[in-house]
This record gives structure tokens, sequence and C-alpha cells, in this order.
């Protein structure tokens, strides 16, 4: 009955070549070709949807489909893009340039429907060039890692949501980049470079995500107010500050941002007062380098809107009065903190949730831990393992890590509440 039902479908001429073609697109959803001889052979070429090409060949005007699917392409280019090569169904493109050391984007290089552009390079000193009107109006997304990038006024697409410009020893842009600054629907911007000139009027007043990474060494930095638009939209920030001589100005941090996160690498930077606006409610450090006994962050810095704080790499000084914000809900370290839990009051009474990190085994000693706190995390065993009677009465789960015995963090544990949730985590 499946059998005669089966071949009574398939006679239908119409139906079987409708099921052969689209058991072709799945067939050919995805293919890769190392030369441009493999793609004008291949017989299903106008099926496929996916294609990465390696050749050493620079595709030219025909050596692609006009008539296919390609809806994604990923070229690694020895030469340079030819205009109108690349066909117009392109919507995800990645180019990867191999020998070329400068390479200009004019007109007619890049699909008129393009959404995604990704521009890589790795040889050093290779520039690219963005020029006027060479990218389009659909574009949401564009991607750009090269030592070198120079941008021409107006040559970014209104439509561009998310611009990430990475690994670069040199970006240039003095004003607008974008055709209409005031019309610009850029929300996601990421720079990260060694030297710049950026101006003060390139960034949308829509920006709410912003990570800004300068990494040179030569020359005195200082972040102004101006920096940012006013008023600003920005809720997600992220700075790295890498030279000594790299600093904020007064009250620069826009006050819009929620969710802020410093990257302080040089061992005379730390955390001042005034820095954080009072709107922070998740709040970031990263510290690459430390000095013993040198204070990161000062008193009182901390505002008291921040509720959550995470603490990466290189903090390891001894936690001193009035650091966290009373209003604290949530801290956590990540590495490198090993000092002893010894003066009560270091952690705010409003503390819920607490990790202490992989390597921590310090003494804890009785009324460090705030009666507030919920949750706790150990990854390491302790060198002097905790009566029970220091755990807080109001503490609802205690997290150990894969192979920790309870008897590496508690020295009675059969004292415990009955209650308390003991979690194993990775």
């Amino acid at each position: 009955m499946k059998d005669e039902l089966f071949f009574n479908i398939w006679r239908n001429k119409f139906i079987r070549n409708e099921i052969s073609k689209q058991l072709l697109f799945i067939v050919n959803e995805f293919k890769s070709f190392n030369s441009k001889k493999e793609i004008i052979d291949y017989e299903w070429i106008e099926f496929v949807k996916n294609i990465q090409y390696r050749g050493k060949e620079t595709l030219e005007v025909g050596d692609l489909p006009t008539n296919g699917i390609i809806y994604s392409l990923f070229y690694s280019s020895v030469g340079e893009i030819l205009p109108n090569s690349l066909p117009q169904t392109i919507r995800e493109l990645e180019i990867d340039f191999l020998l070329l050391n400068h390479y200009k984007f004019i007109r007619d290089t890049i699909p008129n429907c393009l959404r995604s552009l990704t521009i890589t390079s790795f040889i050093i000193g290779h520039s690219i060039t963005i020029c006027s009107n060479c990218l389009p109006e659909t574009l949401k997304s564009l991607v750009i890692v090269a030592p070198k990038l120079f941008i021409e006024d107006g040559s970014l697409p209104n439509s561009l949501e998310s611009l990430y410009l990475m690994d670069m020893e040199v970006v240039d842009f003095k004003q607008s980049i974008f055709k209409d600054f005031e019309k610009s629907e850029l929300i996601d911007l990421s720079i990260q470079c060694e030297n710049g000139t950026i101006g003060n009027q390139s960034f949308s007043n829509r920006l709410t995500s912003l990570i800004y990474s300068f990494r040179g060494y030569s020359s005195p930095t200082l972040i102004k107010k101006e920096f940012f638009q006013s008023p600003s939209s920005i809720e997600f920030l992220e700075i790295r500050l890498k030279n000594e001589l790299q600093k904020f100005g007064d009250q620069v941090i826009p006050i819009t941002t929620k969710n802020l996160h410093i990257s302080l690498e040089n061992s005379d930077q730390k955390i001042c007062k005034n820095l954080i606006p009072q709107s922070v409610e998740s709040l970031g450090f990263f510290f690459k380098t430390f000095r013993p006994n040198h204070d990161l962050i000062e008193p009182f810095s901390i505002p008291l809107s921040v509720k959550k704080i995470e603490i990466n790499e290189n903090y390891n000084v001894p936690i001193k009065l009035n650091i966290f914000p009373q209003n604290l809900k949530e801290l956590k370290f990540c590495c490198n903190f090993n000092q002893p839990l010894d003066e009560p009051g270091i952690f705010p009474n409003s503390l819920t949730s607490l990790v202490l990190p992989r390597g921590f085994n310090q003494n804890i000693l009785p009324g460090v831990l705030p009666s507030s706190l919920e949750y706790l995390w150990f990854f390491s065993p302790l060198l002097k393992p905790i009566e029970s009677n220091i755990l807080p009465s109001n503490l609802k789960a205690l997290y150990l890590k894969e192979g920790l015995n309870l008897h590496d963090i508690i020295s009675n544990p059969l004292s415990l509440d009955p209650s308390l949730n003991i979690l194993k985590v990775r």
C-alpha cells in the first residue's frame, strides 16, 4: 500500500521534479572550491547556497552564477575584488586578503543587497580603504580585522547597526563616517587599535553598546567627555587602557551607562572617585598587571547603584573597608584573588551571592561573611577549613567544584544545617 502510494506520487512529473530539486538544494547546502575550474565544472552550481572559495585565481564576472541562490561566500583572495564579479544574491560575505599590501574598496565591488560583511587581513602593514558609495544601504553588520584602516567621510551606510574594527595598528576617520550622521542606525560599536584619529562626531546618537580599546604606548591619551555624544544613549560600555599616560577625563563615562567594563593594563592606574556614574548597575574590572599592596580601587569610588561586580585577573590585594558599595548583591572573583578574609564589614550586608575563585585557599574569620549571603561558591580546598558557624544562617546553597569534598571547606560538615543545599559545579 505504501509503495503503491509512493509510485502514484512519483509518476507525477511536476511533483517528481520538485522533489528532485529540493534534494539538490539539501545536498548542495555548502561547497568548497579550490580553483575557478572546480566552480565552472560543478554540474549543480546553481543549487549551491553557501560557497567557500580558496583558489589562487581572482574571480571574474561570470565565474559565479548570477541566476543561482548563493547566499553566503567566503572569498580567500590573492588579488583584487573585481567590480560586478560577485552575484547580487549574496547576503553574507567574508573576504580574507592573503597577498595584497593595500586594497581600496570602490563602487560595484560589493553586492547591492549584502547584509553582513567581514574583511580580514593579517599581512603586516596591510591597509584597507573604504571609499564613499562602495557599501550598500542594506548592510547591517561590518567587521574589519586588519593592521591599517582608512575610512573616507560619509563612506558607511546609515543602515549599519554593528561595526567591529579589530586588531588595528592605525584607524583613521576624522569626521562623520556615515552618509547622514543624524540618520545613522548604529547601535553596536567596537574599536581596538594601537593608534588612531577618531572624530568626535563619528558615532550615532542611537549607540547603545561601545567597546573602545586603545593599545598605543607612545603618546598620552585623555578620553574626554566630548568623545561621547551628548545626550548619550550608551548602555553597555567597555574601555581598555594600556598606557599609564592614558586617563579618563572628569565625568567622562555617559550617565546612561548601565553595564560598564573597565580594563586597566598598567599597575599605576586605578579606579578613582567620580569615574563611575550613578546609572551603572553591573560592573566588570579587568586588571592586566598588579603591584603588591597597590590600591586598585579607591574607597567609595563605586556608586550605590551598582548591584553586580565581576573582577577578572590579577586582583590580589587585601580587601579594605568601603571598597564595595552598600547595595551590592552579587560579587564574583574570577581568578588570582587569594587574600585572607579577616576583617568584618569588608562585604556589604546587602550581598546575596559570593564567588571565590579557583586558587583561593585563605582563612575566613567569623563575622566576615554577611548575614544576607544566600549563595557561596568554592573552587579550591582551603588551607584551614572553616567552622560551620562561620557560614551565614541565611545561606541557601553552597557550591563546590567537582572533585572537592565538603571536608575541604568545612571542618565539621555534620553540624551543617540539613536544609542547606550542597551542589557540585564544573
